[in-house]
Parts: C-alpha cells; sequence; structure tokens
C-alpha cells in the first residue's frame, strides 16, 4: 500500500491483510471502532476517496474482489479502478481507467470482472462518495519485463514468472484436491504429500488379475 486519500476510521494496510476479516464491535482505539479495514470519513460534498496499491509482480488483471464484508450502512456505494504501467522504483504516474463505476452491495463479497488486460505494475481504486472497504484482492497473471533477466538463468517454469501448468493426463477424478497440476510451478518449497498439493496421478498397471494377500487372484481395478 503506497497511498490513500485518508485513513481517519481504518488504515489502508488493512486492505492487504491475508488473514480472515476480524470485526468485534466494540472494540475501540485512537481511532474509534476498530474496523479491521479501510475506512475514510464522512464527505459532505462532491468527490471521492482513492487508495494506491502497488502490485508483488506486473501483470494482467482478471478480476478484483472488493470485500465489504461487516460494513453495512458505511459501505462505498460504486467504485472504479484505474492502472498504470511504471518501471521499477518509479513512482506511479499516467493512471488509465480499467473498470468503470460499479455498483458494490454491502456486508458482502464483490468480485469484479476487469475486461482491459493491459499490463500494470499498480492499481489505484476509487469507493465514492467514502466508506469501508474490509480487503481487496487483485487475481490475474504476471507479465514481467525480460530486461532484469538478461545473462541469467531463471526458473522459466516458476508461477512467479507467468508459468501455468496447462493440462495432465490421467488426474484422479475422486480426488481433485491432490490432482491439480498448478502446485508445480508454484514458488517455495514443497509441502508435506499429505497436503493437497502436489500433482498426483492414477497407477499405470497393466489390465488383468493381482495376487491379494490371501493369495487369490482378482481383477485389477485400481487403474481404469
Amino acid at each position: 500500500m503506497l497511498a490513500a486519500s485518508d485513513e481517519s476510521l481504518g488504515a489502508k494496510e488493512a486492505l492487504l491483510s491475508p488473514a480472515p476479516v476480524a470485526f468485534a464491535p466494540g472494540t475501540y482505539d485512537h481511532k474509534g471502532e476498530v474496523v479491521d479495514g479501510w475506512e475514510t470519513r464522512r464527505r459532505r460534498g462532491p468527490g471521492a476517496d482513492w487508495v494506491v496499491v502497488r502490485l508483488g509482480l506486473p501483470g494482467r488483471v482478471r478480476t478484483v474482489d472488493v470485500d465489504a464484508t461487516s460494513f453495512s450502512g458505511n459501505a462505498p456505494v460504486p467504485c472504479r479502478l484505474e492502472a498504470c504501467a511504471v518501471p521499477e522504483g518509479s513512482e506511479p504516474g499516467g493512471w488509465e481507467q480499467v473498470l468503470g463505476d460499479s455498483q458494490l452491495v454491502a456486508d458482502n463479497h464483490n468480485v469484479l470482472t476487469v475486461a482491459d488486460l493491459r499490463r500494470c505494475t499498480h492499481l489505484r481504486l476509487w469507493v465514492t462518495p467514502d466508506g469501508g472497504v474490509r480487503r481487496f484482492w487483485v487475481h490475474g497473471e504476471p507479465v514481467l519485463d525480460p530486461r532484469p533477466f538478461e545473462s541469467l538463468t531463471v526458473d522459466l517454469a516458476s508461477e512467479e514468472l507467468g508459468a501455468r501448468a496447462s493440462a495432465s493426463p490421467l488426474l484422479i477424478p475422486w480426488r481433485p484436491g491432490l490432482s491439480w497440476p498448478r502446485p508445480l510451478s508454484g514458488s517455495g518449497c514443497a509441502r508435506a504429500m499429505s497436503a493437497p498439493a502436489p500433482l498426483r496421478t492414477c497407477r499405470r498397471r497393466p489390465r488383468g488379475r493381482r495376487q491379494g494377500r490371501d493369495g487369490y487372484q482378482r481383477p485389477d481395478r485400481r487403474c481404469g
């Protein structure tokens, strides 16, 4: 989070918190009731509030989730989204609108589709006229500038560099949590095999019969 027009009632940093919303009515701090989200003071005239987010990786934004959970009477009415692409270390500027005014439902997740797929490094969320947002989720594909990687050896199968697992044969249909190939290109260390992360397929065995522990021959049904 780089900047916001106002943070009178709730800090902008809460928008990117990975933790679930933890709003406890009746809990107060120096700003008033703790809202676990970004909330601005009430406007008595025209205008709107905004917050600027630097993306973790440059890329194309597909959808955004403007989470207004627990904001019922003080949620924004519409929102809009602007984007820009600037070199690393530069101040954001040259904003272009990528999502027009979109109505928000109070006390709810609001998943909005972004049709403009230009590459961007920063987003500016506008809320009209004011109000609160719990979390701001941005989903899309990374599109990196290749120039910083010249003369370097990189993992081209990394999800952070834009790689995606597109297909795989013999996935276990009744164990979807253990068969999705996308974690293969994820970053970081592998999790335990008991977690729903790695790619797993059914065993390849020739059709026929197998011998059970009791010595009897039975049809082999382990793999269709």
